[in-house]
């Protein structure tokens, strides 16, 4: 079946995250480095990464099942500046081939918001926070199939990360694509589970193309 709609992940898909964790950096009282190195051994070693925050400051994050606090959610707003300079264009070439887009990420709803005030124009704009479940869970993928109106298998699934994104998308039968970029691209790029991508790119610029090959 041809693909008719492309899904984007959120943070590190569409939105540099960089300014955020400098944001995070300062509510911590650490160098962004230091932050952004504890971040990187933590997620190669496969653990959430609220636990590098919780290495400097275990008050920072929220405990299972409470709101953040408000320097947290704070940290993680972002607005057309944090756009990375391949998304817009990449929905123009999209929308051109006749695509349907949509966004959804494991974000809190103000994310919702923020994504509108952006400027992109999208047919689904769904949030963790909105749906009342989170990547990886496979619910949060069928909320997509449900929401869409399309079947899983002419949905492709956009994301930098392979745990989150990438291989329950494929689960359900979405054609997942692993954009390597960020934290989380590229300390997952080696890992094994990266040959279960049905294709991989290094920014949204190739993506038209890899979906009309696919």
């Amino acid at each position: 079946m041809p693909i008719n709609m492309v899904i984007f992940d959120v943070g590190g898909t569409l939105i540099d995250e960089q300014r955020m964790w400098q944001r995070h950096a300062e509510n911590l009282g650490v160098a962004t480095s230091d932050l952004l190195q504890v971040l990187e051994a933590t997620i190669a070693r496969r653990e959430h990464h609220h636990r590098a925050f919780a290495q400097f400051d275990p008050t920072y994050v929220p405990s299972e099942g409470q709101n953040p606090s408000a320097a947290f959610a704070a940290a993680t707003r972002f607005d057309e500046r944090d756009l990375f300079p391949d998304a817009r264009q990449c929905f123009m070439e999209l929308r051109a081939r006749g695509m349907k887009i949509g966004i959804a990420g494991n974000q809190p709803a103000s994310a919702k918001r923020d994504l509108e005030k952006t400027g992109l124009i999208v047919d689904l704009n769904g949030t963790s926070a909105g749906w009342g479940t989170a990547k990886p869970d496979l619910a949060f993928f069928q909320k997509i199939i449900e929401t869409s109106g399309e079947f899983a298998e002419r949905i492709a699934y956009v994301g930098d990360r392979l745990d989150n994104d990438v291989l329950p998308a494929k689960a359900v039968g979405m054609t997942a694509i692993f954009l390597v970029r960020g934290l989380w691209g590229r300390t997952q790029v080696d890992w094994p589970e990266a040959s279960q991508a049905s294709a991989r790119i290094s920014n949204l610029s190739e993506l038209p193309g890899v979906l009309e090959a696919l």
